[in-house]
């Protein structure tokens, strides 16, 4: 009996494992798709990527909430491939967001925290819309997003400095850039 639920653990084990390291796929730099719109991110530099998008949900489904993990060791593995075409591991769990009004739309909200770069932090989410990453690090923020909105396979990872000049946010925003807030109306 005790080998009989060992089998079943490891298969289980295994197949969890499985879904975390194949649900995206390298298919080079600059990757040209056919898509029915322009891309409305406007990059010089990419990585275009095949996603899963059956077995992404598989494994957002089995992810532990941030609240619930007694040790952040034991949370989920997330591989993904940065811009440079290099696998990065990161343990993640679900974030709890209140729904609002839209309960009905399924919305997983992630973070996480870096395995092979220790200083990098995840976010995201992965919902109607597909799933969209966004890893802060010392060696360069980038992102994970569908190469045209939504889109269910056709994936592009990119840093934020190789967004074109017109579209990239202030690297830091500066105080006299900030809006001044208004003493509130007397009447």
């Amino acid at each position: 009996m005790k080998t009989f639920f060992l089998c079943v653990s490891l298969f289980i084990t295994n197949q969890k494992l499985q879904s975390q390291s194949v649900f995206l796929k390298d298919l080079g730099q600059n990757k040209k798709f056919d898509s029915p719109i322009e891309n409305p991110v406007k990059v010089k530099k990419y990585r275009g990527l095949k996603f899963c998008e059956r077995k992404s949900k598989l494994f957002f489904d089995t992810l532990s909430y941030e609240s619930k993990l007694n040790n952040r060791e034991s949370a989920a593995i997330l591989i993904l491939i940065n811009p440079l075409g290099q696998k990065v591991s990161f343990r993640i769990w679900k974030v709890d967001i209140d729904a609002g009004a839209n309960e009905k739309i399924k919305i997983v909200s992630i973070r996480g925290q870096g395995i092979s770069d220790p200083y990098a932090q995840l976010s995201g989410d992965s919902g109607p819309g597909g799933m969209h990453i966004q890893v802060r690090s010392v060696n360069g923020d980038y992102f994970i997003e569908p190469y045209y909105p939504k889109s269910s396979k056709k994936y592009i990872s990119y840093f934020r400095s190789d967004l074109a000049e017109n579209v990239r946010p202030p690297d830091k925003l500066e105080e006299s850039n900030l809006p001044v807030r208004q003493p509130p109306i007397k009447n």
